[in-house]
């Protein structure tokens, strides 16, 4: 079903399934979207319901701000059944250890909420292009944690892991070490060794400082626990920020 009425005449569309746990934010980001003729929104469910064609653009828009799902394995399990879709995140702020994370997951493009109004729609065509899209704002963030990408492919153990950004993601929603425990589907003394790990990586003593209000998503929790078979074989996915052609002007910052 899509979410922008009069879009499906117009022909081949790009899809846009967002992915958010605020309503009002998702139906922000539907309307900005689709005052593009070119691109037209899906709901999550309807598309869960459909084969993906080959070669039918699709771009996933996560709304990270408030998100209490594991976004590793939400991106594995998309790419094992979406093999060909783009994922551009959007966000109010993030650390240098979110920015990082987000860049490991191979994310295509990451946007702050100020640049929203004027630059999403050109963003989606960019990515679907194969050219990565970074907000202004963010470059400092992203060249810093591209270094520490570097460094960690050359055996620098000071990043997080997937595994650990998960639960750092999880824990900054007031998810409790049972919950994320039975979220990631370990034991709870394994959440708690992760997470002595991430103090000690980031520098920081306690649970609070990674605390931030949330809201729970149903829809796509009841999907991450029954993962496509492709999934099981939890292939690593790629950084992919760095390996993109800079967009022209000011769409986003070149990668």
């Amino acid at each position: 079903m899509s979410l922008c009425p009069g879009n499906y005449l117009l022909g081949p569309l790009i899809e846009v399934c967002i992915i958010g746990q605020n309503h009002l934010v998702n139906l922000y980001l539907s309307d900005k979207v689709c005052k593009d003729p070119a691109l037209r929104c899906v709901r999550f469910e309807d598309l869960m319901q459909c084969s993906p064609k080959p070669g039918d653009p699709i771009v996933f828009l996560f709304d990270v701000s408030e998100m209490t799902i594991p976004l590793s394995r939400c991106m594995q399990t998309l790419a094992a059944r979406f093999p060909e879709g783009k994922y551009l995140f959007v966000l109010n702020g993030a650390s240098l250890d979110q920015v990082h994370g987000f860049l490991e997951l191979g994310i295509d493009g990451l946007m702050e909420y100020e640049d929203v109004e004027m630059h999403l729609a050109s963003a989606v065509n960019d990515i679907v292009q194969g050219i990565s899209w970074r907000s202004p704002s963010l470059d400092q963030s992203v060249r810093s944690a591209m270094k520490q990408l570097a460094r960690k492919h050359a055996g620098d153990r000071s990043a997080l892991t997937c595994r650990e950004f998960d639960i750092v993601q999880l824990a900054r929603q007031k998810m409790t070490n049972k919950e994320i425990a039975g979220m990631l589907g370990i034991e709870e003394s394994t959440v708690k060794f992760h997470l002595s790990n991430v103090f000690s990586k980031l520098n920081i003593s306690t649970r609070d400082e990674l605390l931030k209000p949330s809201h729970t998503n149903e829809a796509l929790s009841r999907f991450l626990l029954d993962p496509p078979e492709a999934l099981l074989s939890e292939r690593p996915l790629q950084p992919t920020m760095a390996k993109r052609r800079p967009p022209p002007n000011y769409r986003g910052v070149a990668c």
